[in-house]
């Protein structure tokens, strides 16, 4: 029985809640309906929800696989909070800051180095069975 990833998948849920959230209270603060109407928040925090959407299904779907495939739930459990951890820096840094930022880089970094990291062991263990 899947039971890991599903946890993760809904904490991430409830972090795609917020940042829909934040959006939305920007909006109405802003009385902007659609776009960032030039409003440097709001643009960022648009974005920040948006690379959420991008990024966190994907690395998602390639951990379910993962746990279908029988990996450690020890493995699983830390793909799982080093999501979270990495979507809340990117999203921490993207907040401060419009340019370069501590937070943006080691988020962004660490979500691309966890979709590799799956990609290649879902790849090794195809590879063992045939």
């Amino acid at each position: 029985m899947v039971l890991i990833i599903p946890f993760y998948a809904a904490l991430c849920a409830i972090f795609y809640f917020f940042l829909s959230m934040q959006v939305i209270r920007l909006r109405n603060t802003e009385k902007v309906g659609l776009g960032s109407g030039d409003n440097p928040a709001l643009f960022r925090a648009i974005r920040v929800h948006g690379n959420f959407c991008e990024y966190v299904p994907l690395t998602l779907v390639l951990y379910l696989m993962l746990e279908l495939q029988g990996h450690s739930a020890r493995a699983l459990h830390i793909f799982g909070a080093l999501l979270l951890l990495s979507r809340l820096l990117h999203s921490i840094g993207i907040h401060k800051s419009s340019g370069r930022s501590i937070g943006r880089f080691v988020g962004a970094g660490a979500n691309f180095v966890l979709i590799i990291s799956a990609s290649s062991l879902l790849i090794f263990k195809f590879l063992k069975i045939i």
